[in-house]
């Protein structure tokens, strides 16, 4: 990706549209693989002021994921889907890599051209 050619964009578009360096136009939306119940806590832990909780929830993935493969995006180029957690999983990168292939075996990959995990192993092509 030519960093400098990233544009943050609004619905019905995907969220980034960009150009690889050798000038292909490409498109990414991303998506986080958050917990709904850390988010819900953080957000209040924030609000208050206060240190974070400790909560173990299950890994959300396929739920979050079969949300997102089931929207469309308005687009004239290539869709990538980049998923990433932000250290909100405890869940290993290679179980939620194929948590990912799971999802995607049930419901399809969607309008996505590739997926792509970024954990806490770096970056990896998943679809």
């Amino acid at each position: 990706i030519d960093p400098a050619t990233i544009e943050s964009r609004e619905p019905p578009e995907p969220d980034i549209r960009c150009s690889t360096t050798d000038g292909t136009p490409l498109a990414f939306e991303l998506v986080e693989l958050c917990p709904e119940e850390v988010a819900k806590m953080v957000a209040g832990d924030v609000k208050r002021g206060g240190g974070v909780s400790f909560v173990w929830p299950g890994d959300p993935t396929r739920r979050i994921l079969k949300e997102k493969l089931a929207k469309t995006y308005t687009c004239d180029v290539p869709v990538d889907l980049l998923c990433y957690a932000d250290g909100s999983l405890v869940t290993p990168d290679d179980l939620v890599a194929e948590e990912i292939q799971a999802a995607i075996n049930a419901d399809g990959c969607g309008q996505f051209r590739e997926i792509w995990l970024h954990g806490v192993d770096g970056v990896r092509r998943v679809l």
